[in-house]
């Protein structure tokens, strides 16, 4: 871009060169004043236009006049736009105006300087003609670089738009075949299943692949339903009252005596 605000530039120069050697030296505009101090008077005399052999024909320094002015609006409009969406382009576009507008005055002014060559003002008419063909120059450096500027810019655009079939597979990936799904338009591989073993619950119906052999780890055995974990089993009786004494065996001072039979 740095290249085309210099080509615009340079060529926005040549066009205020252009205009101020018509205002100041071709178009002979002359004024002269007569008297001294206050009484002074001033008189303006047109002597026609020495852009061209035939001095009485002013649409040359007219023509001059627009091919400077357009030029001008031009190059100020694409300055002013060069940091709006699209500038690349556009700058192209104002490229190829400025080569052809330019190109086709320097041939006009050209052909001018050559058939004029023996009247006064010869170096100002070739100098009209220089900045014309300058102009032209720096208009193609113009457009090559616009157009440069359009490829850099393609280019960093595929560095982030890699496809994902470009992508070399991942580690979690390669375990797993690939089988493309429809999201978004495109067509990429689905993602991993979520990891099976203790805990998870089971992959949904429908889902695009099952996972592999041996994927995770099985969970372990539910513990005994009654006493701890990996405990020895408990006493007989355990946690319950001892089992009832022998027959014969003397009670207890104050224990109640035992129920009738039948009760």
């Amino acid at each position: 871009m740095c290249c085309v605000l210099l080509c615009v530039a340079i060529i926005l120069g040549c066009s205020i060169t252009v205009l101020s050697i018509n205002n100041l030296h071709l178009a002979d505009v002359t004024t002269t004043c007569y008297g001294w101090g206050w009484g002074s008077t001033c008189t303006t005399y047109y002597w026609g236009c020495m852009a061209t052999k035939d001095f009485t024909d002013g649409s040359a320094c007219s023509y001059l006049y627009s091919v400077g002015a357009i030029s001008l609006f031009s190059c100020l409009m694409t300055l002013a736009l060069m940091g709006c969406p699209g500038a690349v382009a556009g700058n192209t576009v104002a490229g190829i105006f400025h080569i052809v507008w330019w190109a086709i005055a320097g041939s006009y002014f050209t052909d001018a300087w050559r058939d004029a060559r023996s009247l006064p003002l010869d170096n100002w008419r070739h100098a009209v003609m220089a900045m014309c063909w300058t102009a032209v120059a720096f208009s193609a450096l113009q457009i090559l670089s616009s157009v440069g500027a359009c490829v850099a810019l393609r280019k960093r655009g595929d560095d982030y738009q890699a496809r994902p079939e470009d992508k070399p597979p991942t580690a979690e990936m390669g375990a797993y075949t690939t089988v493309p799904h429809a999201h978004g338009g495109g067509a990429y591989p689905a993602p991993p299943p979520p990891g099976y073993g203790y805990g998870a619950p089971p992959p949904p119906a429908g889902y695009p692949y099952a996972p592999p052999a041996g994927y995770g780890y099985p969970a372990p055995p539910p513990p005994p339903a009654a006493y701890g974990y990996g405990a020895p089993p408990p006493p007989a009786g355990y946690p319950y009252a001892a089992a009832p004494p022998p027959a014969g065996y003397p009670a207890p001072a104050g224990a109640p005596p035992p129920p009738a039979p039948g009760l």
